[in-house]
């Protein structure tokens, strides 16, 4: 019978403890690398969220209403303060928010708002400040308040040049609540169409005509004979408005309507019409500031037989703004993580 040395006696239990060892050490890094997984999963769903939160920020923001003050906001859908609705902001997929009063003075105006994103199962909520632009109105020549539908046969000229500011930055060409793209393939489809020094279509959210015409009531806005007196005028028509003859004037014309040219009409400042703008045949309108337009329904808000030409001029929007506020598209102020 043959017996173990010394040696093998003792390299056994040495086998075991390192055998033992192993296992305990395996098992350790394979409880670290499951933690390290969990944790890159984590991050990946906080990240992710996070993200989400910033781009349903950026996207409430975009579409937050152009105007003055925030009330609209804060009363809700209904427009009715003390209501289950107050606050409620459409959302858009993944994304939840409301409006509340920011703190703190009421001028300038701000709304605080609350933005929540999710995505990978995750969600983060951010507290946001929203204010007004300082520039009046939106960086575009003209400012549509519904898509384009139609295809206007006459000639556009669009000057995004500013005489006073020649190295300013290029204003768009149009501005409507409608992506970018869709507003550039609108305009690569006009038959007769020229640009000078304007940039891409850019997105901008409409504003209220009904409170436009409202706050101009209220500064006693008169109609065509506003033009008649020390410029800018203020002028309020309700209701289409025909030209047949030669007009210029300067400041600023809203028509609660369509207007229509039929002659050489030719305006510095701020040119507002709710229904949309028809110039005819042989008519020319050329405006130096902007031109905001809706469209009444079932109609194109720009119809153009004839000649349109729309020149930035800033200054002449200034002067507008001074006697008149016009409105702003709101910008982000400031936001706070609220985390998870």
């Amino acid at each position: 019978m043959r017996r173990l040395g010394q040696r093998g006696t003792t390299a056994l239990p040495a086998a075991l403890a390192a055998l033992a060892v192993s296992v305990a050490l395996t098992a350790a890094v394979t409880d670290v690398v499951r933690t390290e997984v969990i944790l890159v999963a984590s991050r990946v769903t906080t990240a992710a969220a996070l993200a989400a939160a910033d781009a349903c920020l950026a996207d409430g923001v975009a579409r937050l209403p152009a105007g003055w003050d925030f009330g609209p906001l804060l009363a809700g859908p209904d427009g009715v303060a003390g209501t289950a609705d107050d606050g409620r902001l459409d959302a858009g997929p993944g994304c939840t928010a409301s409006a509340t009063a920011a703190p703190g003075p009421t001028t300038p105006p701000r709304v605080g708002l609350l933005i929540e994103g999710r995505a990978r199962d995750g969600r983060r909520a951010l507290d946001a400040v929203a204010g007004r632009a300082t520039p009046p109105g939106v960086p575009a020549l003209v400012w549509l308040a519904a898509p384009p539908t139609g295809s206007p046969r006459g000639r556009i000229v669009l000057d995004g040049r500013d005489p006073a500011d020649p190295d300013a930055p290029p204003p768009a060409a149009f501005a409507g609540p409608v992506p970018p793209d869709a507003l550039d393939a609108w305009l690569g489809g006009l038959p007769q169409l020229a640009t000078t020094a304007t940039a891409a279509g850019r997105f901008a959210p409409a504003f209220s005509f009904d409170l436009l015409a409202g706050r101009l009531t209220a500064a006693g806005a008169t109609g065509l004979d506003a033009f008649a007196g020390s410029p800018p005028g203020l002028g309020f028509v309700d209701g289409d408005l025909a030209f047949p003859g030669p007009f210029a004037g300067e400041g600023l014309l809203y028509v609660r309507g369509t207007l229509d040219i039929a002659d050489a009409f030719a305006f510095n400042g701020v040119v507002v019409a709710s229904g949309g703008v028809r110039v005819r045949s042989g008519a020319s309108l050329a405006v130096s500031g902007a031109l905001w337009l809706g469209a009444a329904p079932g109609q194109d808000a720009l119809v153009v037989d004839g000649e349109l030409r729309v020149r930035r001029d800033a200054a002449a929007v200034a002067a507008v703004d001074q006697r008149f506020t016009l409105p702003r598209p709101a910008v982000l102020l400031g936001l706070r993580d609220l985390g998870s």
